[in-house]
């Protein structure tokens, strides 16, 4: 079990989870804890290399199932990058096994992410997991853990609202989507995400 803050509870583990980051291989099989505070995500092989992300740095999580856009079913997550999260994913970048960008493709995808001029800066995060059955199970896990860390500008009457892909026609791949008030940044990000999704 990984370390964890006071008064932090486990609410869910999965064994047998890849972890993708933008577009890098995956870093290998690990186990997903869901915890109060945070995703942890730890590689079974490589027990040092942990991603931990705390749940107010998920822009938007969902269940994609379009394998024309990732050639897996998973959660999908967007979050928001900082000094630490750049370090976690470079470590696990490093020992990937089929990792291929080198130091100079890494370079040029971090000055493209710097250079996104009126965005925040952001990784995507895909965890497949061995079943794809269990997917819904996982993201209603997600959504109950983010909700105990709402977003200290969110209003008293600005709610969540779900996003089921059978009210939007047979072509989306996003079954059901939480987000509670997003900032103008966090929107642009979505509508690119969405965008992609549907080229």
């Amino acid at each position: 079990m990984p370390s964890m803050g006071e008064e932090e509870e486990v609410k869910f583990i999965k064994q047998r989870v890849s972890l993708y980051a933008d577009d890098r291989p995956a870093f290998g099989q690990g186990t997903l804890f869901l915890t109060t505070h945070q995703i942890i995500w730890r590689n079974d092989e490589r027990l040092d290399e942990t991603v931990k992300l705390h749940w107010r740095s998920v822009i938007v999580h969902a269940i994609s199932r379009d394998t024309s856009a990732f050639p897996h079913p998973c959660i999908y997550c967007q979050v928001l990058a900082d000094d630490a999260v750049r370090e976690m994913i470079a470590n696990c970048s490093q020992s990937a096994p089929d990792a291929k960008m080198n130091g100079a493709e890494e370079e040029e995808e971090e000055e493209e992410e710097e250079g996104m001029e009126g965005d925040e800066p952001s990784h995507e995060m895909r965890f497949v997991m061995d079943d794809p059955n269990i997917l819904g199970v996982v993201f209603s896990v997600f959504s109950q853990c983010q909700a105990l860390h709402p977003d200290e500008h969110d209003d008293d009457d600005e709610g969540d609202f779900m996003f089921d892909d059978s009210a939007a026609g047979a072509s989306s791949n996003i079954c059901m989507m939480n987000v509670t008030d997003m900032a103008v940044a966090q929107q642009q990000a979505l509508a690119r995400y969405d965008a992609l999704l549907n080229m």
